[in-house]
């Protein structure tokens, strides 16, 4: 990420995760949920995983493109909010859309 760029609450974001060894990594959308304030004073931001392998969890939230006020996704997915996390923003690549704030309010 740029310095002094910042993605915003409800962007879904192309980022570098981690394997449980930390020398690999995947890149996975996740959801920002964490506000502006928090996002310009952090060195992380704090994020829900997105998945494309929709198992319809009891809490999840099942999106496609109608979902979104901006960008597209690739395939329909699901957003696993039991699986927050925080994530620093140098592993965060770019933005792949923004969630619309009725989705985002589920």
């Amino acid at each position: 990420m740029a310095s002094g760029t910042t993605f915003r609450q409800r962007e879904i974001v192309l980022g570098l995760f981690p394997f449980d060894d930390k020398n690999e990594f995947m890149k996975r959308p996740c959801v920002i949920v964490s506000n502006e304030i928090y996002n310009l004073n952090h060195n992380t931001f704090i994020a829900i995983p997105i998945t494309s392998k929709i198992r319809n969890f009891e809490d999840s939230i099942i999106i496609d493109d109608d979902d979104l006020e901006e960008g597209h996704l690739v395939k329909k997915s699901e957003i696993l909010p039991f699986k927050i996390f925080t994530i620093n923003k140098s592993l965060m690549l770019k933005s792949i859309g923004m969630i619309s704030l009725e989705t985002a309010k589920e």
